[in-house]
């Protein structure tokens, strides 16, 4: 028995062998070497068990009195049967009954020959079955989000989005490579073929709205094809007339699809007709709203650029910003910052409109863009047009920016010296200079900050001037160019694509429009001041998304954007509230209030009190005023970035006060005291008396709800000095 015990026992080490070892080593493996094993076991390794069988039966024939020959055939042929899970015990039970250790091969053999098949039997439909499965519970949440389209982006997307809160999945014509990616990320996917209807898919899936959200991001990579699923998602929209749930309670059916910047106007009239439910994502946008809520222009000042007592940029600094490279990053990132970025400076007792100097540097001729003859140099040629007939209109508001272009290549002879004389102070004057690059790849970005560190230390610009250079790739970013620049004093960062763009919290639930949403509602109450709290809030979200066409939400978007940059005027800045620094709330609110307290009323709408506006909050200067005129410059800025002109007084007295969106005019733009100018026209024209005809007064709002309007997003304000890193 020595042979038969020698044997089974070998066996037995086999066997243990053969399932212990990869037990072990997917034990300490992620989840993509598990799926590398098991689609190895499904070509092949799955039949290392059975090689074990062979010895076994033999020894098993033999001790029955087979030959060595046919035992060793028979033993093949039971081998063979136990694939397909036949266990022939009649060849062995002699030498099982006789021998306890090889009886106990036996039956491991057995189990363990079961335990392969249904390994193998995942193998070849686990997959599936795991897909099959998600799909099925990420279909039926509360909150469900589709990505159409694959690709790198839409992955990201996927990887980023919640599992916990939200079901998500990708509909897309995703090859076998991608499926396993998908397996391994833990995310579902339904084979959607290109071109195939998202309206049928969302109708029959989804066949009520009234108590859930459906979020459809729509990035497949061709704009052609998301306009189509864009005019798809209209459809059930306005079929079912959800702009109402959305308008009710945030449930409904939801898109954002993406498209390129010189593409917008397609994308943009879905959002009129579905009431803002359908949503244009515009990724350069994303990346320069990223940059101007991190690095206003503010945001290195100290009291040498600043007057922290008025708010107010001092009378002997120029603010200047050089973008090499104008293309859909470059462009975006000008009119992000001409919309918030507006600095006043006090002259006889005033404050005044003092423009930011851009300096934009481009291989082409970049004012040759249809975008900003649409947009922002309408207002240029308006009031162009508009010479020798001033009288008719109200006074008109200063030009947003000082801005000249450069059709020079980085490697023109006059390259070098045209900058170093734009960062260089003028005689008598502060300079104070931000430098952003994107005009090439990341290497070339990477490069060329590097090359332009140098040159700054070579002039001596270094103390005033910092360097922004935008990379896309994140695991660039974070693995070198970050580490890189934390050794070079004065050079940022930014523009990570994974983070800011294809991230669903970003582009679904952006803080900073949340937070408008939160601004719009007390906007309406200064309107509505008769409606309860509840009326209130159910006619400001009707506002927002029925009334509203989408520059009036982005208007919103971009006060709220520009709450660091106002609070760096004076000292402030804000943090998330589980930061460690002190509150300063109550030191800014001193601030702010000295010389023109707000007055409260006995009315509180989302657990803010509502504030008491007349027209005699402007009859002396204060702090309170600068920071509403200067508010009010930014309002303007924004409104002539988005290409909208002023109205005539002929227009503002007989035309919907002048208020013509859908002709891209408007009357309030125009001075601070052309506001008060517009008030005296409406009350005359439209039987109203002045201080019901007032619009300065909501100029005031936002820095006076700052606090709230911080705190109820899970920001706190705290003294700058604490935040700055230098």
């Amino acid at each position: 028995m020595t042979l038969y015990n020698a044997v089974a026992v070998l066996c037995i080490v086999a066997m243990a062998l053969i399932v212990l070892y990869p037990v072990v080593k997917l034990s300490f493996s992620d989840r993509r070497e598990r799926l590398k094993y098991l689609k190895d076991f499904k070509k092949g390794k799955f039949a290392a068990i059975y090689t074990v069988a062979i010895p076994l039966y033999w020894i098993a024939g033999c001790f029955a009195g087979s030959t060595v020959a046919d035992g060793l055939m028979n033993a093949v042929g039971s081998g063979i049967k136990l694939v397909v899970l036949e266990y022939d015990t009649s060849s062995a039970s002699a030498l099982m009954e006789a021998n306890p250790v090889f009886n106990a091969a036996m039956y491991m053999l057995f189990v363990l020959v079961a335990v392969n098949a249904v390994v193998f039997f995942v193998t070849l439909f686990g997959e599936w079955v795991s897909n099959t499965v998600r799909t099925f519970f990420a279909l039926r949440k509360k909150t469900v989000l589709l990505v159409v389209g694959k690709g790198v982006a839409n992955f990201s997307i996927m990887e980023s989005a919640d599992v916990s809160s939200c079901g998500a999945v990708m509909l897309a014509a995703v090859n076998k490579e991608e499926e396993d990616e998908l397996f391994v990320r833990k995310r579902a996917f339904v084979k959607f073929a290109v071109g195939a209807s998202l309206e049928e898919f969302v109708a029959k899936r989804f066949p009520k709205f009234t108590d859930r959200r459906v979020n459809v991001i729509v990035n497949t990579g061709d704009d052609k094809l998301n306009v189509i699923y864009a005019k798809q998602i209209e459809n059930i929209i306005v079929r079912f007339n959800l702009g109402e749930s959305a308008a009710r309670n945030g449930t409904g059916l939801y898109a954002y699809v993406f498209g390129e910047p010189e593409n917008m106007s397609a994308f943009a009239h879905f959002s009129e007709t579905t009431c803002g439910c359908v949503s244009y994502v515009n990724k350069y946008k994303l990346v320069a709203s990223d940059l101007e809520d991190r690095f206003p222009l503010t945001r290195f000042m100290t009291e040498e650029h600043l007057d922290y007592s008025t708010a107010t940029l001092r009378d002997d600094v120029d603010v200047n910003v050089l973008i090499f490279g104008f293309g859909k990053a470059g462009q975006q990132i000008f009119l992000t910052s001409v919309a918030n970025d507006q600095f006043m400076v006090m002259k006889d007792g005033r404050p005044q409109a003092e423009p930011v100097h851009y300096r934009i540097y481009d291989r082409e001729d970049s004012r040759n863009d249809k975008n900003l003859n649409h947009n922002y140099f309408r207002y240029i040629h308006e009031c162009a047009m508009m010479a020798g007939r001033e009288n008719e209109y109200l006074p008109l508001p200063p030009k947003p920016a000082d801005e000249k272009f450069y059709k020079l290549a980085v490697n023109d002879n006059a390259f070098y010296d045209s900058v170093r004389a734009d960062l260089s102070p003028k005689k008598g004057r502060k300079a104070y200079n931000y430098v952003i690059i994107t005009f090439g790849t990341d290497l070339q970005n990477v490069d060329f900050a590097d090359k332009m560190y140098s040159k700054i230390h070579e002039w001596e610009l270094e103390g005033f001037t910092r360097i922004f250079v935008k990379v896309r790739d994140t695991d660039f970013s974070e693995e070198v160019v970050e580490k890189e620049c934390e050794k070079k004093k004065g050079v940022y960062v930014f523009g990570s694509e994974n983070r800011l763009v294809y991230n669903a919290d970003k582009i679904v639930n952006e803080n900073t429009e949340n937070m408008a949403k939160l601004r719009h509602l007390t906007y309406f109450a200064a309107y509505e001041p008769t409606l309860s709290a509840e009326e209130l809030r159910a006619e400001a979200w009707k506002g927002w998304y029925n009334d509203f066409v989408q520059v009036q939400r982005d208007s919103n978007v971009y006060a709220c954007l520009s709450l660091r940059m106002k609070l760096n005027l004076t000292g402030f800045d804000f943090v998330p509230v589980q930061s460690k620094l002190p509150s300063a709330a109550a030191k800014w609110s001193e601030l702010y209030e000295r010389n023109c307290p707000v007055r409260y009323s006995d009315a509180v709408i989302n657990g803010k009190r509502s504030v008491i506006y007349d027209n005699a909050m402007c009859d002396k200067m204060s702090l309170r005023r600068i920071y509403a005129e200067q508010e009010h410059q930014r309002w303007n800025a924004c409104m002539i970035c988005n290409g909208i002109v002023p109205s005539s007084i002929e227009q503002i007295a007989h035309d919907n006060r002048g208020k013509r969106l859908d002709l891209r005019r408007h009357g309030n733009i125009t001075t601070f005291d052309g506001l008060v100018r517009f008030r005296e026209i409406v009350a005359e024209n439209y039987g109203k008396t002045q201080e019901s005809a007032d619009v300065i007064r909501y100029d005031f709002q936002l820095m006076d709800d700052a606090v709230w309007l911080l705190e109820s997003c899970g920001y706190k304000i705290v003294e700058k000095k604490y935040t700055d890193k230098e």
